[in-house]
């Protein structure tokens, strides 16, 4: 399971950017993910509010191997996002 991560300001924002580029990326992922045998799931990092370490968790909670994070916006921060509790321990 991979998960595609919108870091914009809307839930839709990615899917529906009025640059075709951004779209086109979007749609290119979920199809290439397919063509390699995985899942893709569509999360939004700004759900509710949520945090970090909270959205962290829940791709933790889902079994998610792996992520693509859309571009975000100038004022944004890269997402400060816990990878290293996606990974079980060896």
């Amino acid at each position: 399971m991979l998960a595609l991560v919108c870091a914009l300001h809307t839930p839709d924002g990615w899917s529906k950017h009025p640059a075709a580029t951004i779209r086109q990326m979007r749609e290119g992922a979920l199809e290439r993910a397919t063509l390699r045998g995985y899942r893709a799931q569509e999360f939004w990092l700004h759900r509710d509010g949520m945090s970090n370490e909270r959205f962290s968790e829940m791709l933790h909670a889902r079994g998610i191997q792996g992520l693509l994070i859309s571009p975000r916006p100038d004022d944004d921060p890269s997402p400060a996002l816990r990878w290293n509790i996606l990974r079980p321990s060896a």
